[in-house]
């Protein structure tokens, strides 16, 4: 199929599930010379699953899809209230706060708190 549109070597990458959004991803490169060289395949295979990750990642500058509650309970994090007082503000338990701040630290591709509202800042999903 490649050789109908000139094709004649060269390379595929693919990645069933990015870890972060779960994306299937294939890269490949494809030259119409008859032979890739041996220096030119080496470079390839070092460098197409360099690639293949970094397109598969979600754009830094990407709005993360988080919802009303879990706006609200970044909100309150970044106003210092701890998982109970959030809880107690927001009407829910303390454990359905750290569901949703789990699910913020997920989204956000972060592992705390503090990284969380760092993030959500400069993403201008918060103000100051």
């Amino acid at each position: 199929m490649c050789r109908d549109f000139g094709l004649k070597e060269g390379l595929a990458y693919a990645v069933d599930s990015h870890a972060i959004n779960g994306v299937a991803t294939i890269t490949s490169v494809s030259v119409d010379s008859p032979a890739i060289s041996r220096h030119q395949l080496i470079m390839l295979q070092q460098i197409l699953p360099h690639l293949n990750e970094a397109l598969a990642r979600p754009s830094p500058w990407e709005q993360p899809n988080l919802t009303a509650k879990e706006l609200e309970a970044l909100k309150w994090a970044q106003a210092g209230k701890s998982y109970w007082e959030t809880g107690k503000i927001m009407g829910i338990s303390e454990r359905t706060v750290k569901f949703h701040l789990n699910n913020v630290y997920r989204k956000l591709n972060v592992v705390n708190r503090s990284q969380a509202i760092a993030r959500a800042f400069s993403l201008g999903c918060l103000s100051a």
